[in-house]
């Protein structure tokens, strides 16, 4: 017998330049608040989540978009309360690892650990940096997100 999941997509609409990190949870809070009410089982965030798109234009300050923690410390409350809510979670941010920049993907379980991360290499357009920065992409692009449950 199949078993059903929902999933549901946070369409968060643009962050605007300048607005914190703090204030972007709390608007992804009230979407995970939504998902909880249509229980949902996994919540997907959207790429750069947690910052304006910034790459829509040549700048030298690239480098405040980038977290340098995993998960960044801007999403623990949001992570928290999916782990209360036993919601799945995946959310994009641009990360720096070792001086290297990543469009970076996580994804946590039901119970809230981390089930996994995917980066891919970022080049920052900046003014000043033409070369290529980044590594290679993560292998693993897809991870069991929780233990089959009886229908």
């Amino acid at each position: 017998m199949p078993r059903h999941v929902k999933v549901a997509a946070a369409q968060m609409g643009p962050n605007n330049e300048g607005t914190s990190r703090e204030e972007i949870v709390e608007r992804m809070l009230a979407l995970l608040e939504r998902a909880v009410a249509e229980d949902v089982e996994i919540l997907a965030y959207p790429e750069m989540a947690l910052t304006t798109y910034f790459p829509k234009r040549v700048r030298d300050d690239f480098d405040q978009f980038f977290e340098t923690e995993m998960p960044p410390k801007a999403l623990a409350p949001l992570l928290q309360r999916a782990r209360e809510a036993r919601i799945a979670c995946h959310v994009g941010f641009c990360e720096k690892d070792q001086g290297r920049y990543f469009n970076t993907a996580l994804l946590t379980d039901e119970t809230g650990h981390l089930a996994g991360a995917c980066s891919t290499p970022r080049r920052p357009r900046s003014a000043s940096r033409s070369a290529r920065t980044g590594a290679s992409p993560s292998p693993t692009a897809v991870w069991a997100c929780w233990a089959p449950r009886s229908c």
